[in-house]
């Protein structure tokens, strides 16, 4: 019983001392500035912003279920990458890949953005996109893009908000029930948290 009580006292003395680097690095940032020596005060911003990625991450994924679809996460497989202050890659995966299995991706300033806006904003391109085994779907209010795919991946759900993108792939073989897979993420509370 004492375990648990000490892992949560670690995690809120990490929480204190991360924050407290943002501060401490805004705070240097300041002080290069007042001085006139800008390559350390970019240095502290960078290191700033490092760590608000770190912290912005571990929020998307303490926001992840446990479960979507009867498939139980994976934790081997959970994925947090930050990009220096320019972006998150958030990942989690359920199942396992040689059965059926489920991973959602959160990936800020994500190249594919302007392909699915695209896609779900231009009715010719969605009519087209509809012969060759795309659609437009929601996914809690946000307009995505369902496609299914021929390889192993049977179903990709791309949904895009402001410069980054959520990505559902499943390999289950009915499109509702992949549907109801991706709403079991809570996208509408990444995106509250992100934007």
């Amino acid at each position: 019983m004492k375990r648990p009580v000490y892992i949560i006292i670690l995690l809120l003395l990490s929480w204190t001392a991360r924050t407290q680097n943002v501060a401490t690095n805004i705070s240097d940032a300041k002080s290069a500035y007042s001085n006139g020596n800008y390559e350390d005060a970019r240095f502290a911003l960078q290191q700033a912003l490092n760590e608000l990625d770190r912290i912005l991450a571990g929020e998307i994924m303490k926001l992840l279920p446990d479960q979507t679809g009867g498939l139980s996460v994976n934790s081997e497989k959970d994925e947090v990458t930050t990009a220096g202050g320019t972006g998150i890659f958030v990942s989690r995966y359920f199942g396992e890949e040689e059965n059926t299995y489920a991973k959602v991706d959160i990936v800020d300033n994500s190249p594919m953005v302007s392909m699915v806006s695209a896609f779900i904003n231009n009715p010719m391109m969605s009519a087209m996109g509809s012969t060759s085994g795309q659609k437009m779907i929601k996914v809690h209010g946000y307009k995505g893009m369902i496609q299914q795919d021929a390889d192993e991946i049977e179903y990709s759900i791309m949904v895009p908000f402001g410069d980054s993108m959520f990505t559902f792939e499943t390999n289950v073989k009915d499109e509702a029930l992949a549907l109801e897979m991706a709403h079991a993420i809570p996208l509408d509370k990444i995106i509250a948290l992100i934007n």
